[in-house]
């Protein structure tokens, strides 16, 4: 099975700046980065699973949303 690399790197790298970003704007990955990533064919294979794990797709929306609420109520915390 052949894994399409740089989908599997920009979707890694856009998902993982959602869960930091405190905009509804979707992150967009530097090209740079993605290339790099890309690279690493070991560690593409182990990103692809981990993106397809929908608990671990929730943990990230649930991370993003506790920090933009912790920031709007000006505390620290899990939410």
């Amino acid at each position: 099975m052949r894994i399409a690399v740089r989908p599997v790197a920009r979707r890694w790298l856009t998902i993982t700046r959602l869960a930091k970003c405190m905009s509804d704007a979707l992150p967009t990955p530097d090209r740079k980065l993605v290339q790099q990533l890309a690279k690493n064919k070991k560690q593409i294979a182990r990103l692809r699973k981990r993106l397809s794990c929908v608990s671990w797709f929730i943990g990230t929306l649930c991370e993003n949303i506790a920090r933009r609420a912790n920031k709007e109520d000006g505390c620290v915390g899990r939410f």
